[in-house]
């Protein structure tokens, strides 16, 4: 009867291992797919890229490979987003604001244009923003201060 108390614990103890590293598991996927999301949404803001620089901006590679995407190892999270002087035009998705781990971003030299999105203020990581030599109108949001890193 002991044994069979002892194997059933050991099953039940397996059984929870089991269940706890689906969830982490699935937190890591939907982390993942919120940027991978951001990405793309950005990607179709911009209407024009000469050089095909965000043609591998698929769902077919990881996000982590493309072009001017840099992932933190741990996590796979985007920490920093370098598009600068790749001759993109168009404008800068408010679907920017959805990277929660985003440190840096680097857009400049390309031919963006229109106003500075206020959902850039949700980037409470973001120490550097580098947006000169574009096509933008207006001004920087005041409430960019709440990026107190940057």
């Amino acid at each position: 009867m002991e044994r069979i108390y002892m194997n059933s614990l050991l099953a039940l103890l397996v059984l929870i291992l089991a269940v706890q590293s689906c969830i982490v598991s699935l937190a890591f996927l939907f982390s993942n797919l919120t940027d991978q999301s951001a990405l793309l949404a950005c990607k179709t803001a911009v209407k024009y890229d000469p050089n095909n620089v965000l043609g591998n901006w698929t769902t077919r590679t990881n996000f982590c490979n493309w072009a001017g995407v840099s992932c933190s190892r741990r996590r796979q999270r985007v920490p920093a987003l370098r598009l600068q002087s790749m001759g993109l035009a168009g404008t800068i998705s408010p679907h920017i604001g959805n990277f929660s781990f985003l440190r840096r971003l680097d857009l400049r030299n390309n031919s963006f244009h229109g106003f500075v999105t206020q959902n850039l203020t949700r980037l409470h990581r973001l120490t550097h923003l580098i947006l000169q030599d574009n096509l933008l109108e207006g001004e920087i949001p005041t409430s960019i201060q709440q990026c107190q890193k940057l």
